[in-house]
């Protein structure tokens, strides 16, 4: 039985020849504080930033804006803008400022 034991501690040992010492990745130290630092307790204030400073709430948030926006301005009729303008021109042929200059013209040109 101490054979088998002096044999196991052996080849244990043994498999110990090639070994080096482990090197840790670039910035370990500044890592493990700022993992320490984000164990502390935080104001909802934090909390609150630090979840609108994901990339993905902020581009849904942008998203969304743009969304509420092309929404607002279709139903406020802001695409539909060719038939205001028509109607404009039509009423700026009976508009009083327009007709003035008509009427001081030494040569009216509408029949």
């Amino acid at each position: 039985m101490d054979d088998t034991i002096r044999k196991k501690v052996l080849t244990t040992m043994e498999s110990f020849d090639g070994m080096t010492q482990a090197d840790p990745k670039p910035f370990m130290l500044t890592r493990i504080n700022a993992a320490l630092q984000r164990g502390e307790d935080q104001s909802i204030w934090e909390a609150v930033t630090a979840f609108l400073k994901r990339p993905t709430v902020a581009i849904v948030s942008v998203l969304l804006l743009l969304i509420l926006n092309i929404a607002v301005f279709s139903v406020s009729g802001f695409f539909r803008g060719n038939e205001s303008i028509s109607v404009n021109t039509v009423s700026a042929k009976y508009d009083f400022s327009v007709n003035v200059s008509g009427i001081y013209d030494s040569e009216n040109q509408e029949p």
